[in-house]
């Protein structure tokens, strides 16, 4: 069984080596990626069967998918912005904390 303690040694021994630190975020950025981009992908799916039915067509989840397939290059773009705009905004926020701890205003 995984404890905190575990975790906090595994912590201590990646901050001991700079190189392990950037590979670790490398593969933090990946794994975002990837679920944004998964995310977003089966939404186009989902706005594809939305419109067809608000166009009185019967939806099915096989157009949604080749909907969502003719614009991947459109959806690995925007899942590389929004994942790089995510985690600024996240170490933006990260960066801003108080000394005392709070969040700034």
């Amino acid at each position: 069984m995984l404890h905190i303690s575990d975790a906090g040694r595994a912590w201590q021994k990646l901050g001991e080596n700079e190189s392990a630190q950037i590979w670790f975020y490398v593969a933090c950025f990946a794994g975002i990626y990837v679920l944004t981009a998964v995310a977003v992908f089966f939404n186009v799916a989902l706005i594809r069967c939305a419109l067809a039915c608000h166009a009185g067509e019967e939806p099915s989840v096989r157009a949604g998918l080749a909907a969502a397939m003719t614009c991947l290059p459109q959806i690995l773009g925007w899942a590389l912005v929004a994942t790089t705009v995510g985690v600024a905004l996240m170490r933006s926020k990260a960066c801003s904390r108080t000394s005392s701890g709070s969040w700034a205003a």
